[in-house]
C-alpha cells in the first residue's frame, strides 16, 4: 500500500508513459478485488493512501479536460472509477463494516463519504466542459465508445449512492454555475 501511495504522489512520470499509467490504473482497480475496505481501513497510512488516490483521480478528471497530455486510454479513468464504485458498493453492503465507523475513533473511518461526492462532482464537471472547449475532446469523450460511457455512468450512479445529499449539493451548485454563466 504504503509503495502505491508513493506512487500516486509522483504521478507526473505516470502521465507520461501510456502503458504504465493503463497497468497502474488496473492495479488500483484490482485493490479492492484483493482488499476489503475494512482491511484497508486498518492499514497506518489509509487516510494519506484515501487522500493520494482522491488527488489522482483529480488530476486524472482534470487533464483529461484540460487537454494536459491527453492521449490517454479510455480504460485508464474506468479502472480509476471501478475502485471507488466497488468501495462505495462493498461500503452499502457491510454491516461489519458500518458498525467499526460508527466508533467515534477517527482511525477507522473511511474517508468515502468526504472524496466520493466531490469525484462525482468532477467527473460531471469535466464532461460539462469539454461539451464547451473541444470538438475533439468532445468526440473522444463522447462519439467513441458508448459502452464505456455507460459503464462510467453506471459507476457514478453508485458512488452517488454514498451520499445523495451532499452529491446533490455540489452538483447543484455545479449547475447553478452554469446556468450563471449561461445568463451572462
Amino acid at each position: 500500500m504504503t509503495s502505491i501511495r508513493l506512487i500516486l504522489e509522483q504521478a507526473a512520470g505516470l502521465l507520461a508513459d501510456e502503458k504504465s499509467l493503463h497497468e497502474f490504473c488496473r492495479l488500483i482497480a484490482r485493490l479492492k478485488s484483493n482488499t476489503q475496505l475494512h482491511e484497508l481501513i486498518r492499514i497506518d497510512n489509509y487516510p494519506l493512501f484515501i487522500e493520494t488516490l482522491f488527488r489522482f483521480t483529480i488530476d486524472h478528471l482534470l487533464s483529461v479536460h484540460h487537454h494536459r497530455q491527453y492521449h490517454l486510454s479510455p480504460n485508464t479513468l474506468h479502472y480509476i472509477l471501478s475502485f471507488w464504485s466497488k468501495i462505495v458498493a462493498f461500503l452499502s453492503h457491510s454491516s461489519k463494516l458500518s458498525e467499526s465507523t460508527s466508533s467515534s475513533d477517527p482511525s477507522t473511518s473511511h474517508l468515502l463519504d468526504i472524496y466520493v461526492p466531490q469525484i462525482v462532482c468532477y467527473y460531471v464537471q469535466s464532461r460539462l466542459d469539454a461539451l464547451n472547449t473541444d470538438d475533439v475532446l468532445y468526440m473522444e469523450l463522447f462519439d467513441n465508445d458508448q459502452t464505456i460511457l455507460q459503464q462510467q455512468l453506471e459507476m457514478i450512479s453508485i458512488m452517488s449512492r454514498l451520499d445523495y445529499k451532499k452529491t446533490c449539493a455540489l452538483l447543484c451548485t455545479c449547475f447553478d454555475d452554469l446556468a450563471q454563466q449561461y445568463q451572462q
